[in-house]
């Protein structure tokens, strides 16, 4: 149960970056998105469609009838791997006391500020195991 809202959550704030993507170029400095864009190629639009075409692939992913199984995970699959990788720059910024934009802070205002981007990577990569957990535990028990 907990996990169709931590979906919604990915799914919503990734939906959120494409917009401000769309609207401001500025929004590339933001730490998360600025690591998206240098795995990605650099190009703001490329990282927006990546995002947006992930949050409609996860959308659908929560309205597929029946148990979860092999095309469950190829939709969800995508926004986890965007989410992992924007973790991972805003870790980097914690370790570094440094945002992607080269702003430095205290260490401690850094994990403040990012931790809810790489909790929120956690919590999806643990929803989708719950998801397709909870269909194993059923075959074997």
């Amino acid at each position: 149960m907990l996990g169709k809202w931590i979906t919604w959550w990915g799914l919503v704030a990734n939906m959120i970056w494409s917009i401000l993507l769309l609207i401001d170029a500025n929004t590339m400095e933001a730490t998360p998105l600025h690591t998206l864009a240098d795995v990605l190629g650099g190009n703001r639009y490329t990282v927006m469609a990546c995002l947006m075409s992930s949050s409609v692939a996860a959308f659908t992913a929560m309205y597929v009838d029946g148990q979860p199984d092999a095309r469950t995970l190829v939709l969800l699959v995508p926004q986890q791997f965007f989410m992992l990788i924007a973790a991972g720059g805003s870790v980097r910024a914690m370790v570094t006391a440094t945002y992607a934009d080269g702003v430095t802070r205290p260490m401690t205002f850094i994990i403040a500020d990012q931790m809810p981007w790489v909790l929120g990577a956690i919590f999806y990569t643990g929803a989708i195991t719950e998801h397709f957990g909870r269909r194993l535990w059923k075959a074997t028990g």
